[in-house]
């Protein structure tokens, strides 16, 4: 794990000496996120590391059936939403908005946490604002946009 990466999780190589290896879960990644659509705070982050990783490590079988239907970012739709607050960060939009993670899902910068954080983030402004699909579609849907190259500041 990166310098970079074990600063933001508080994760450190020895945490994750008994978690599975990537190769031994990819093909179970892209079951679990073919045509669907993938949500989360500053997507292009998990666009950037499913692709790297399905690219690098899965089955050539895993890797041409993988398609998922998008990418939703909290974060932006949270721009167009409330514009002009000081901070877009997860746990401050969360603050403002009033919702609580339940403690189960660990803490911030954790995957269950940071997951279920920004899809309860995005529920809370869909319901709140009243949008359909497309306002969602449109204010929150990834533009296709090349994977980073983010050297040592690769959180993988």
């Amino acid at each position: 794990m990166s310098t970079f990466a074990s600063r933001i999780h508080g994760l450190t190589d020895h945490d994750l000496a008994a978690s599975p290896a990537w190769q031994d879960v990819a093909d179970d990644v892209v079951r679990r996120t073919t045509k669907t659509w993938i949500c989360g705070h500053h997507v292009a982050t998990e666009r950037s590391v499913l692709t790297r990783h399905l690219a690098d490590q899965s089955t050539d079988m895993a890797q041409a059936r993988w398609s998922p239907h998008g990418y939703l970012d909290s974060l932006k739709l949270a721009r167009a939403l409330w514009p002009g607050l000081s901070s877009y960060q997860l746990q401050d939009l969360l603050l403002h908005a009033a919702v609580a993670v339940p403690p189960a899902w660990g803490r911030a910068h954790r995957a269950a946490y940071d997951a279920v954080a920004a899809a309860m983030l995005m529920q809370h402004l869909v319901v709140t604002f009243d949008l359909r699909w497309q306002d969602v579609l449109h204010m929150a849907a990834m533009d296709s946009v090349a994977p980073n190259d983010h050297g040592q500041d690769a959180l993988f």
